[in-house]
């Protein structure tokens, strides 16, 4: 029995991530709101903008302020830096797309993928996909509220975000280890400093505005946890049995 469950459980996780990671191809553009169909609107700053830093996990973060930045796009990938030392400021790295990549469903016949620290597409011969209506977009924050919100945004949703790009510069141990980026001011730009670093000062600056499917990525939390219980059933199963025989065999021992 546990054996046939295993292995039902296991083939559920695997097609519902398979499905999960390619959720954002089966909303069909007419589902996706105007805005998302526009371009993002990148503006001088106003005299009053700053973006002030702070320090996390033993490293100082300051910032220069660039431009204002307000996109509203499609989430293809959400990479939440789990596992990145500097995951206390860099909260989250967002696959966004937008234009026509959303008006004309290009995203559809394209496999998008967040991978570290970039996005990569590709696509069939006879089709098409404009890589100047995408990015990805490192969020950066010193608010907790910001980083709390930028986490529950999920593959499919559609969200809109205001704030600055900005140059970054990162130290350590008393700024004898310094690292430095700088934001892209273009959305033609590739490979190295292609992507935008955008800073959120506040939660109010992050709109969720239409979640996206989740009955994939529901199905394979849920078939994760039951994994996790089974096993959990199976190996007490395999100690009582053992217990059992150990206890049969004391009582034969003469």
């Amino acid at each position: 029995m546990y054996r046939n469950l295993f292995l039902a459980l296991a083939a559920l996780m695997f097609v519902s991530w398979r499905m999960s990671v390619d959720a954002y191809r089966s909303v069909p553009p007419s589902e996706l709101l105007p805005a998302v169909k526009g371009e993002p609107l990148q503006t001088e700053l106003l005299s009053g903008d700053a973006a002030p830093g702070c320090a996390r996990d033993g490293y100082s973060w300051s910032f220069e302020p660039l431009y204002r930045y307000d996109i509203t796009g499609y989430v293809f990938g959400v990479s939440h830096k789990l596992a990145s030392e500097l995951k206390g400021v860099m909260a989250a790295d967002l696959g966004l797309l937008w234009g026509e990549n959303a008006r004309d469903g290009l995203y559809r016949h394209t496999k998008l993928r967040v991978r570290m620290d970039w996005f990569v597409a590709s696509w069939k011969n006879g089709y098409h996909f404009n890589t100047d209506a995408a990015a990805n977009t490192h969020i950066v924050t010193c608010d907790p509220g910001v980083y709390e919100k930028i986490r529950s945004v999920r593959m499919g949703d559609q969200v809109r975000l205001r704030g600055l790009l900005v140059g970054v510069n990162i130290s350590r141990g008393g700024g004898a280890q310094r690292m430095t980026a700088r934001s892209s001011v273009s959305r033609t730009d590739t490979r190295g400093g292609a992507c935008e670093i955008l800073y959120i000062a506040g939660p109010g600056d992050i709109e969720i505005l239409r979640r996206g499917p989740f009955v994939w990525s529901m199905l394979m939390k849920l078939s994760g946890a039951g994994l996790i219980i089974l096993l959990i059933a199976w190996a007490l199963e395999l100690r009582r049995r053992v217990k059992k025989e150990m206890d049969e065999a004391a009582k034969n021992d003469f």
